[in-house]
């Protein structure tokens, strides 16, 4: 009888810990010379990314930038002439109140809008005991807080941005297991399935995306005053290669020809690609994350819009394998069969899930607000504060940042920003079945869709769609059988000894085990066995086997 057993390298990732930071980035912008200054400052974007990092004795370096986008409004002295009007036709204070009938007349703020890339620069050192070199980690980076000065000249900013910084370190490690390749007729083999995610690997890549939007309307644009923009992507296999296609989506605040605000989205355009070098990965066990890390754009001739995207691409390739480890092994009557076993740390694969949430608030403007005439458009994210392992679920706990830029009810009808920092707490219940307390369980929170209702102008509600994923794992340690061999009974009178050629999958303890023979004494009759204890021996070597010590005189 033949076990046959076949080793299987899989590699894994163990938690080591996870660590949260906020980091302090500083900056002074100065405008190019060709905008004109800023009058007022509507809002300031800040966008941070990791540039780097590294990991030393129970710590994790990490570097970063951050990219700063203004929208500003820049008063001319006197009236612009109808073209240059950038809103509808305003209320002055005493109409709004409704006083006496509405009074219309024109505005005289001009929107603009400039962005400084890698404008500050931050460094963050996280605790995270266990951590060393060759670690492995998933870093986060979002805003926070802001604090924004304009100098009196209008031509500079100083800049005050808090970022948050969330950091995943693991150990990746190379396990060899043996697995079983199927019992042969006569033997009953007892076979416990392991599941373990096998991490192939994370490949991160940069794409520069450009194109043309066609600007449909009655009324040509004349300029764009804020962008943004959303990549979607997905991995095919193609020709043997790993290919990554993608979309954008779009959406513009402009200024027409007639002075006008107006809003204009696109979806699924500008179509890009990148071939990844992921020999052997498939593209059913692919997952590619598109973050755009930038866009800017401009009218061209009035009837396009040329828009630039960097989009950062992440490739995490692995997949959920499950193993037939040999635990037990029974022969036939008569029959002895041998075995070896060892015990393996793993990385269980538990399992995943997904859910969605709704969330509805009632949100106030804050103090120093003006009344809200009309939402432009709103926007919100997400952050995971918390993560918590109950029984077949897992809780994430974190809050949603919700933010709009309006028209204000107010003299000339100025452009403003709010934000509603923490607006909406949640605490998301994912169902994991086999889920359990103390296993090591990953939450992310995805806003899906985000729309504002005003109620009235100094009160709005918003609605917020959510979409959550958890995956759980668990270390755990597995005795499996890692060598078997059938023994034939022992011979009355051995030959003192036997020569043999070693066959694919043979080892020192099965030949010692097949012939009655000691290992020490097959390694000394044969000295290049020397440090051969564990593994296979190279097929087609001959080789010499003891069999029958000599006899001690009397």
């Amino acid at each position: 009888m033949n076990v046959s057993l076949r080793q299987q390298t899989v590699r894994m990732a163990r938690l080591v810990g996870t660590a949260t930071q906020q980091a302090v980035a500083e900056a002074t912008l100065e405008l190019p010379g060709g905008l004109p200054e800023m009058s007022r400052v509507v809002r300031v974007i800040a966008h941070p990314v990791v540039t780097g990092w590294e990991a030393a004795e129970n710590e994790l370096i990490v570097q970063g930038a951050v990219d700063f986008t203004v929208l500003y409004a820049h008063e001319r002295p006197e009236p612009p002439a109808a073209r240059d009007i950038e809103a509808e036709r305003g209320y002055d204070a005493e109409a709004a109140n409704g006083r006496e009938p509405l009074a219309a007349f024109e505005r005289r703020e001009e929107l603009y809008r400039h962005r400084w890339r890698r404008a500050a620069k931050f460094e963050v050192i996280l605790d995270v005991p266990g951590a060393g070199p060759g670690v492995a980690a998933d870093v986060e980076v979002r805003p926070e807080e802001m604090d924004v000065q304009l100098h009196h000249t209008g031509r500079r900013l100083d800049v005050e941005a808090v970022v948050a910084l969330t950091a995943r370190v693991k150990q990746l490690y190379d396990a060899q297991v043996p697995v079983w390749d199927g019992p042969p007729d006569d033997a009953q083999a007892d076979v416990q399935l392991v599941a373990v995610r096998n991490e192939a690997g994370r490949r991160q890549a940069h794409v520069s995306v450009d194109g043309a939007l066609p600007a449909d309307g009655e009324v040509p644009l004349a300029r764009v005053v804020d962008v943004s923009a959303a990549a979607r992507a997905r991995a095919e296999e193609e020709d043997g290669r790993l290919v990554v296609q993608g979309t954008m989506d779009y959406r513009v605040l402009a200024v027409d020809e007639n002075g006008r605000l107006t809003t204009r989205t696109w979806h699924d355009q500008t179509p890009f690609r990148y071939v990844f070098d992921a020999a052997g990965v498939q593209a059913e066990d692919a997952r590619v994350r598109a973050v755009v890390t930038g866009v800017d754009a401009a009218v061209r001739g009035g009837l396009a819009v040329e828009v630039f995207a960097d989009v950062a691409l992440e490739l995490d390739a692995s997949s959920v394998r499950r193993l037939p480890l040999l635990v037990g092994l029974a022969a036939p009557e008569g029959l002895e069969v041998r075995s070896r076993t060892s015990v393996f740390g793993l990385e269980e694969w538990v399992g995943q899930g997904t859910a969605d949430e709704r969330l509805r608030e009632t949100l106030e403007l804050p103090a120093g607000h003006p009344p809200i005439d009309r939402v432009i458009f709103a926007e919100a994210a997400a952050a995971v504060d918390d993560v918590l392992v109950l029984g077949d679920k897992v809780v994430g706990e974190g809050y949603v940042t919700v933010a709009a830029l309006y028209v204000a009810r107010t003299e000339g009808q100025p452009l403003h920003y709010v934000s509603w920092r923490r607006a909406m707490a949640f605490e998301s219940e994912i169902d994991v079945p086999g889920a359990q307390p103390g296993m090591d369980a990953d939450v992310s929170a995805r806003v899906a869709s985000i729309a504002v209702d005003l109620l009235n102008r100094e009160t709005v509600e918003a609605d917020v769609r959510l979409t959550f994923e958890a995956a759980v794992t668990r270390p755990v340690e597995r005795e499996a059988i890692v060598e078997a061999v059938a023994v034939p009974p022992p011979e009355e009178n051995p030959p003192t000894f036997t020569f043999v050629a070693v066959q694919p999958g043979d080892t020192l303890w099965k030949l010692s085990n097949r012939y009655h023979a000691n290992m020490d004494d097959i390694v000394r009759a044969n000295p290049w066995l020397q440090g051969a204890a564990d593994g296979p021996l190279p097929a087609g070597r001959k080789l010499c086997v003891p069999r029958r010590r000599p006899q001690a005189a009397p």
